[in-house]
């Protein structure tokens, strides 16, 4: 983790200086760049979602394993259920220009909180591979907290068009209370690109695509009758996109879209633990399969601008 962690600092550190050398390739000097914080340059987001969650186990390369699930294209097990939940955002530019305050090229920070929860129904196998399906809905839970850096530019030239590019660091952490409890922690990078298009009559369309680079992957699983397992499972990636309409009222802007998240989460390591069974030491091999997670949904919120605020979309 320690590793990961330090690349992340490296890639955060050169990413600060590009995002400088952009804003002042357009011979903007360093002397009329000013800090944005006093001008009041911020914004807070309130927003509901509502959505439909996947997440689903599937069979290793083990051959045994995979003719074991095979009749269900090899799909270990599966929770699905609508969730709902808010997302909160705040959003501040810190540096900017002298000679073009109200232009996009801008620094930014921005930090980002999600709550999401509803309940699930499994579907799944036991030990033997034979098919069960609990008729009882589980509760499923996630929260998610981000801080993002980045800066906004106008690559094309066009005053309608303007993108904004960032990075960050984000943490995921989600439950699952079934017959044995799970909890998954992601620590991830998330880099994305978000596109605003004005449209006229205070309309705006806000494209955003993200990609996910997880960092570190831990995965808590309370078995009934077998000991507390934890596992680490570091190889994977996520994505988003999301969709958005704006409507700048007066210093609010209503906001509405829709939006996917994916995650791709490769197996964890094997662990031994041993059990007494009938006067005698048993041993078994445990992991946590490769797994698939996506969501989509639709959201609806609205933004507070103090003083220049610009609203964007994730």
């Amino acid at each position: 983790m320690f590793k990961r962690f330090s690349f992340f600092i490296v890639l955060l550190y050169f990413f600060s200086v590009q995002c400088f050398a952009l804003t002042l390739s357009d011979g903007t000097e360093v002397s009329d760049l000013v800090s944005l914080v006093d001008y009041g340059y911020s914004k807070l987001s309130l927003g509901l979602e509502f959505s439909n969650y996947k997440y689903r186990e599937v069979s290793n390369e083990d051959e045994s394993e995979k003719m074991r699930y095979e009749d269900e294209g090899g799909e270990i097990m599966s929770l699905t259920g609508p969730k709902k939940g808010f997302v909160m955002e705040y959003f501040l530019k810190v540096f900017g220009s002298k000679k073009e305050q109200q232009s996009f090229e801008v620094i930014f920070l921005s930090l980002q909180f999600w709550y999401m929860q509803g309940y699930v129904k499994y579907k799944g196998h036991f030990d033997d591979g034979t098919p069960v399906e609990d008729e009882d809905q589980e509760k499923d839970y996630y929260f998610e907290y981000r801080l993002l850096c980045g800066s906004t530019y106008s690559f094309f030239n066009i005053k309608s068009i303007t993108e904004t590019l960032y990075l960050g660091i984000g943490h995921r952490h989600l439950v699952n209370e079934s017959s044995y409890n799970r909890v998954s922690r992601y620590l991830y990078v998330p880099i994305g690109l978000t596109t605003d298009i004005k449209l006229g009559m205070n309309w705006s369309l806000i494209i955003n695509s993200e990609i996910n680079f997880l960092i570190d992957g831990v995965q808590n699983t309370d078995f009934n009758t077998k000991p507390r397992s934890r596992f680490i499972q570091n190889a994977g990636h996520g994505a988003r996109l999301g969709i958005t309409a704006n409507k700048k009222l007066k210093k609010e802007r209503i906001f509405f879209g829709p939006f996917i998240r994916y995650w791709d989460i490769a197996c964890s390591e094997k662990l031994d633990y041993y059990l007494k069974e009938e006067e005698k030491v048993v041993e078994y091999l445990h992991w946590e399969p490769k797994n698939y997670t996506v969501e989509y949904g639709f959201k609806v919120g609205i933004d507070f601008d103090y003083g220049n605020g610009r609203i964007w979309g994730v």
